[in-house]
Parts: C-alpha cells; structure tokens; sequence
C-alpha cells in the first residue's frame, strides 16, 4: 500500500511485503507474466515465482510478492530480481531491490540504574521494556551531586533538554561528568543544545564517521539510510504560514528558513526519516562526530563530548520514533546504552610544544598547551622541525618510544630531514583529498578536507623503516616510531579563509581540533549546559514563526564551538524575494 516505501532492514523470520508495479500507459488492456526471484548475495536462488498481472488501460497494478526472511545469525544480504514478458513476448529486467537481514539480538544490562529526565514518557517506556531500573529525575526532586554521582548514566529524553537545565544546577552536573558521569541526550528541537548549532536537515540518509566506534561494528552507511517507519518530531506535512501578512505570504510557502535566512524547498512527508535534525559540526573542543548529513556534510545527528572521565552523547537520530520499528534503529538504541553506561577509561593531558609561536596557535584552536615534549601529544610546526635540535631530537625519540603521539607538518624535505622517521614527498595538486584509513583520523572524512580549487601541496609519497598508513592523495600519513606515532598533516595550520578560495578555515580548525583530541590531546572549550537557543517547541521550526516572536525566543548569538563563520551560502537553497 506504500508505493514508494524503500524499507530494506528487516529481521529474521520477518514476513515481507513488496509489489510488483505496472503503470499502464498503453491505448489498451495489457497481461504481463512476472517471474521474481529471491537470492542471497553470492546470487544463488533461493526462492522463485511466476504471476500474472493484468491491468486496465490507463490504471496501475500491483502484483503482491510476499515472503518470510531466512533465519539467519548475523547480518546477512539479499537481493529481490523480477522480470516480466509484455504481450509482444519481449522480456524486460525490474531494477534489483537489494536488502538486509538482522537477527533478534538479545539485550541483557548490567544492572546499573539509569537517570532520566523526560517531559514525556517515550523513553520511560522503552527503558522498562529493555527492564533497566531507571530513576526518574522530576521537578521538586532533589537533584544534588550525590544523586548525580550514584549514576553512570544520565538520559535526558526526546524534548527534554530544558526541563533538565532547571532541575540540574549547571556547575553540579559539569562536574558529575568531569567525574565519570556520562549523558545521553535525545532528539531536542532547540536551536542550541549546549551551545551546539541545530539545524533542520530532514536527512533519510546519514553517513558513518567514525566506523572505529563499538556502536557501527558491522553496520555501515546503508544501514542508515530511509529507516522503516516515521519520524514525528515536525508535521509530516507542514503547509505555509496561515499568519502571514499579504505581503509575507508570497513566499513564506515555499519553505522554512535556515540559520543563515535561506529558505529550504518544502518537504514533503516524514517516511524515512533518519535525523529530522543536526547540529552543525562544531570548530573546537574535545569533540567526534560520529556520523555526519546534510548540506556539504556539515552537519551531524550524532556526536560524543568529552569532558573529564565523562562523556556527553547527543544523538537527533530519529531514534525514539524507529524504536521496535527499524532494526538498525533498534540496535543502535541498544549499543548506545551499553557503551555509555561504562566510564571511559582515558586521561587527556595539554599538548606539548618547542615554540611560544606553537603554543599560541595551539591555543587559537582551543587547545591547553605547555612548552616541552611532554604530555600524550606533542605538535610541531613546520617552522619548529627547521629548528629542532639534536638534543631535542633525542628526547623527541624517547617521547615516542614510550607510545606517545606527534603531530606535524612538513614543506620541505629539509623540514622532513629532522622528523624521527624517513618520509618521500612530491609535489601535487588536488582539490578533493581523502584521508588515511586510521583511528587517528576518526571522526574526520573527505568532506571536512574537500578543497573549491586545486591547490598545491607536498604530498606523502611513502617511508622507510617502519610500518606507515598512507592515503591516495598524500594529504596525510601515520608513521609507527617505536612505540608512538608520528601523524604527518599536510593541511597548514595557520592558512584558510572563513570563506574559502582553498582551504577551508572552519574545515581547518575542524580537522585539527579533531585529530588532536583523538591524539589525547585536552581542549579549554567546554559544553555550556545553559546555552540555549529557542524553547524547543514544534511551532518555532515553522514557517513565519521566528519572524513573529524573534526578539522573544532565547538566543545563543556566538557561541565559543563557532570561532569562525560557516559555510555562507548553499547552492540548493530556494530563496524568494
């Protein structure tokens, strides 16, 4: 009955129902015989039928196909072929439907008691379903370091965001997660959570960042892409402002505004939907996208904060709607909560540094440096390789020995000369880089490197004495040393525009703020659990709305994830004037 569903997650044993559709256009009746066929992957047939479908002129027809799943044990994929003979005895071949199988896994929880702050009960339920006790976090309860610091994990539920700041003091709840404490925070429709940017994305297909992360083991970005069911966070079929002045309503139907007043064609139902919303991908802080949407991918529905021995997880997934639906939405669900509901097990210490001119660019991109090669991390300029000495050298080498990081860049083969390890370099001009395939990288893809013009660069071409994960550009490299790592980035520190003619400043501070906290690296920029923006409610993401009560709603004008402008213009943006 859904004739443009494009479901292809299903679970073992599932009983699936697809058609086989013909649009007749012909001056007359027409009977087609169809033969589909259902194989698994390596193309081996494993179940087969013939129908006929006789359709009226100028009428649709549906053939039903219908079947039960194979049980299987884990993941496994399939693909749906038909094809049909039309009345002239000419055989025509259907697009393939390829889809995924998931079994039923079981959930089993450790026993620890959960926190929640909800204004609904979307969540409650799903947590008493999974029988996780939880503690229910309500107004006129006493919510004192003591309560907070008995739990591992805070779950702050779908529009709930404000009901938490009044009930959590911000210094309280700061330091909970300082000291292990981790939160999960749900679909929100603030215009900043913690001082990060939403914006409406309504994006059906999300991509995989960060695929090192235990929540993506064997899943990847087709498996999250038009989730079964619907998204209910906005109407599924929002009309124009019927408050519109006459003059505003000209064309305030042809769609929302965005954060930099650009109108976005309307949507048009919420099938599918993966994340309605997504922040925008911050500069700076210890930060990781773990998947990435929307325009130029410069958005993302998913992102861990660390601070302290806690970690932070904000997740616009569409989850609460595709809970029980979906099963990747289901078991990412799962793997959520059993990842977040255990102390992260790292220490991230100010990085290190030979030069004040270093140390204060370090500090630009929000970082806490020190001078000397100590620490988890040290960084070196180009400028500081060409006056590095042999007794910083040596002490460089016994830094790495011991399993520690270095961070880098070269432009010249003089600058290389003094690394610990041997690299070759050439010359080469790109405008769309890609990265090597590392957890040193995780959290960054070609996006957050992608260039609007060729641009000139010395690129990694190999190495010698040790093992090395190199990229097809040559844009970067992580060299073994000893024990520790030697990561050569080709991107200058110091370069780029807020609006580019090669590299991207915002990208830059990105990649960087990213690698370095991946390093182990600590950041001064922390989430401030009182920067919101907006009320949260349905109406304000509606057309004319932010024009109505602008000067009323709760902004957050900067906020210090942002240091530079994002991109400013979007060629898909449907502007009228």
């Amino acid at each position: 009955s859904d004739f443009v569903s494009k479901d292809h997650s299903f679970y073992s044993g599932e009983q699936i129902e697809k058609s086989g559709i013909l649009i007749n256009d012909s001056p007359e009746e027409v009977t087609v015989r169809v033969n589909w066929t259902l194989k698994d992957s390596q193309g081996k047939p494993l179940l087969s039928k013939k129908g006929d479908l006789t359709v009226p002129q100028g009428e649709t027809g549906f053939l039903p196909i219908t079947f039960q799943t194979p049980e299987i044990q884990g993941k496994t994929e399939y693909v749906l072929e038909a094809s049909w003979v039309d009345p002239a005895g000419k055989s025509h071949q259907a697009e393939p439907l390829s889809f995924r199988v998931f079994p039923r896994e079981k959930f089993s929880w450790p026993g620890k008691k959960v926190g929640l702050i909800e204004a609904g009960l979307a969540t409650k339920k799903i947590l008493q379903d999974l029988k996780i006790p939880v503690v229910t976090l309500e107004e006129g309860s006493k919510v004192n370091a003591s309560v907070l610091n008995s739990l591992q994990l805070l779950i702050i539920g779908r529009q709930s965001y404000p009901l938490a700041t009044k009930l959590v003091e911000a210094e309280a709840i700061m330091e909970a997660v300082n000291n292990g404490l981790n939160i999960l925070i749900l679909e929100q429709l603030n215009r900043h959570i913690l001082g990060l940017k939403l914006e409406n994305t309504n994006s059906r297909e999300v991509f995989i960042r960060a695929k090192d992360s235990p929540l993506f083991a064997g899943l990847d970005s087709q498996d999250l892409a038009w989730w079964r069911g619907e998204s209910h966070l906005l109407p599924s079929y929002p009309s124009f402002d019927p408050e519109s002045l006459w003059w505003y309503a000209s064309y305030s139907y042809q769609g929302q505004m965005n954060a930099w007043r650009q109108r976005r064609a309307w949507h048009w139902s919420n099938k599918g939907t993966v994340a309605t919303f997504s922040y925008e991908k911050p500069q700076q802080g210890n930060f990781r996208v773990l998947t990435e949407a929307g325009f130029d991918l410069l958005y993302t529905p998913l992102i861990e904060l660390s601070l302290g021995q806690g970690r932070i997880l904000l997740s616009q997934l569409d989850l609460t709607d595709h809970y029980g639906k979906d099963p990747v939405a289901t078991l990412l669900f799962q793997r959520i909560l059993k990842e977040y509901s255990s102390p992260k097990k790292e220490t991230k210490t100010p990085v290190g540094t030979i030069s004040q001119e270093s140390a204060a660019l370090l500090e630009g991109f929000g970082f806490q440096a020190r001078l000397g090669i100590s620490g988890r991390v040290v960084f070196l300029s180009p400028r500081d390789l060409e006056k590095l000495t042999s007794q910083q050298a040596i002490v460089l080498k016994d830094f790495l020995n011991k399993g520690r990081y270095l961070l880098t860049s070269c432009t010249s083969q003089e600058q290389a000369g003094n690394l610990p390890v041997e690299v070759k370099f050439e010359k080469r001009e790109v405008f769309n880089p890609d990265l090597p395939d590392h957890p040193v990288f995780s959290g960054v893809g070609r996006s957050d490197v992608f260039l609007r013009q060729f641009h000139q660069f010395q690129a990694i071409t190999g190495g010698k004495n040790g093992k090395i994960s190199l990229c097809a550009s040559g844009l970067a490299a992580v060299c073994q040393a000893g024990k520790g790592l030697v990561v050569i980035l080709q991107v200058p520190p110091g370069q780029g525009k807020s609006v580019p003619d090669g590299w991207s400043r915002p990208k830059v501070r990105r990649l960087y703020a990213t690698v370095l906290s991946n390093l182990g690296a600590i950041s001064l920029v922390k989430p401030d659990w009182l920067a919101i923006g907006g009320w949260g409610q349905i109406e304000e993401w509606l057309p004319g709305y932010a024009e109505r009560v602008a000067k009323k709603a709760p902004k957050v004008k900067e906020s210090h994830f942002y240091p530079e402008e994002g991109l400013d213009w979007d060629p898909d943006a449907h502007v009228a004037f």
